[in-house]
């Protein structure tokens, strides 16, 4: 759930996708930990590999976050902690001490949890959420998008 919710939330399944931060394919995993994760000659437009080092760097981080809780150097939910790190880096979390307080990094954890329900078939596509311009419908649009359906007033 929560790697299915994330990659909705990067790139919205497609697999060519390149970032704004030009981090590339369907898991938008940044490329130092990508290339160390899959190997210098590994592609990372390749949905299989993307999905894979995405498994073991939020394993990785989840570890590292882990160990700055026991050590009581950060704290909150491990799992927004990790997706935080993944989106802002773990010295981002360190720093903060938690979550990052900036927009970005709230967006980011709320984006990417937004799809949890819906991913377990228990709960709706997520409707659009105030400045989460990242977020993605059903249909892998991103909202903000002028092409995408927007919700009428009833």
């Amino acid at each position: 759930m929560t790697i299915a919710s994330q990659i909705e939330y990067e790139s919205g399944f497609d697999a060519d996708f390149i970032g704004l931060d030009k981090a590339r394919g369907i898991s938008q995993v940044p490329q130092e930990a990508f290339t160390r994760i899959e190997g210098e000659k590994a592609d990372p437009f390749n949905a299989r590999k993307s999905i894979d080092a995405q498994g073991k760097y939020l394993c990785e981080l989840s570890g590292q976050i882990q160990d700055l809780l026991d050590q009581r150097k950060v704290s909150g939910n491990i799992l927004d902690l990790t997706l935080s790190a993944y989106h802002s880096g773990l010295d981002s979390v360190v720093q903060a001490k938690g979550v990052p307080s900036t927009s970005d990094a709230q967006k980011y954890v709320t984006g990417v949890r937004t799809w949890f329900a819906s991913m377990e078939g228990i709960g709706p596509v997520p409707r659009k959420l105030a400045d989460v311009a990242a977020l993605h419908d059903g249909d892998g649009k991103q909202f903000g998008d002028p092409t995408a359906p927007q919700p009428t007033s009833p």
